[in-house]
């Protein structure tokens, strides 16, 4: 599988301050080739108040700043994660990255970016907040391909969204490469929340050539009062469900790939069995069962497309390895 979606910087850096690589040491026994086999790595940064409450007190540091995070956060991976898994480094709300920052990131390894993630910052506003895209946030996207950054969509509100995607188009007539996408993104019809995409955001990405990461976790595949009422098995027919959804909608499946935005890792620090309920598959074999939940309705080759091919080929005259 390739996963569009892991928090895998965010967790290693995590573990570092705490001096505890324990539990990171389970996880990545989950990155290997019959399963996850490459990966879109974030490392997460926000409010200092929501980076408090969500990971550790320690974990926004101006003294240390965010480069020096970066380069800790992906040092770390070849330690954890076997050589032969393909791991993109991405950055997760763009709060403490300025322009002069992204040719340095580049060079470090830098592959892709998530400009806002739920507040707003410099660049644009998250789901959480009501504005569009800067003149700065516009300068970052400019900036992002001409060097060769993927943008990544998701969590932006729909001013900052389309924004971003009138940016994109623009790049596109003037003849860019430009890669994008919404990692972690289902359809809004199905599932009533902000940071799902309504019908015409979901046409607007595929029309321009970009994917729409299709992600397992029941908050975005289905409503909240209804998730203690189904079962598991009717979990996994409602994230299919939304695979169907963009395939009618798009016309094919080639615009389609998966993502996790698994947090289980949250439940055990935060103590809180809501981040590991979260995840309708769970990681340790997540494959195989997607797989399984995939060939009830599509033949082998379009299994593979969705699980890996759609994703590889958009990524495949990108740099990926690692620094």
């Amino acid at each position: 599988m390739f996963d569009f979606h892991y928090d895998l910087l965010t967790k290693l850096y995590i573990s570092y301050l705490n001096d505890d690589f324990g539990e990171i040491e389970e996880i990545c026994k989950a990155f290997r080739l019959d399963n996850v086999s490459m990966l879109i790595a974030n490392l997460s940064f926000e409010t200092e108040q929501e980076m408090k409450k969500e990971y550790h007190q320690g974990y926004w540091n101006s003294e240390v700043g965010m480069k020096e995070i970066f380069y800790i956060a992906t040092s770390l991976v070849s330690q954890f994660v076997a050589p032969e898994i393909e791991v993109i480094y991405s950055i997760e709300g763009c709060d403490y990255v300025e322009l002069d920052d992204l040719p340095i990131l580049y060079e470090m390894g830098l592959r892709s970016i998530i400009p806002v993630w739920n507040h707003q910052n410099q660049y644009g506003s998250g789901n959480r907040t009501e504005a569009g895209l800067t003149q700065k946030g516009i300068q970052l996207i400019e900036k992002a391909v001409d060097l060769g950054i993927a943008i990544d969509l998701s969590h932006a509100n729909p001013e900052t969204f389309y924004d971003m995607i009138d940016v994109i188009k623009r790049l596109q007539d003037n003849h860019k490469k430009v890669v994008f996408f919404a990692s972690h993104s289902n359809a809004r019809t199905l599932c009533d929340r902000a940071r799902n995409l309504t019908d015409e955001q979901l046409l607007c990405i595929h029309k321009l050539g970009g994917k729409v990461g299709v992600f397992s976790n029941r908050n975005f595949v289905v409503q909240h009062d209804l998730q203690k009422k189904v079962s598991l098995d009717q979990l996994k027919q409602a994230y299919l469900k939304h695979i169907r959804y963009l395939e009618s909608l798009f016309g094919g499946i080639d615009s389609i790939v998966l993502s996790t935005d698994d947090m289980g890792w949250l439940a055990t620090p935060a103590g809180d069995l809501e981040y590991a309920q979260l995840a309708i598959y769970p990681y340790s074999n997540i494959a195989e069962l997607l797989s399984n939940t995939l060939s009830t309705v599509y033949g082998p080759e379009d299994v593979e497309k969705l699980l890996y091919k759609n994703g590889r080929q958009l990524f495949l005259e990108k740099e990926i390895k690692r620094k």
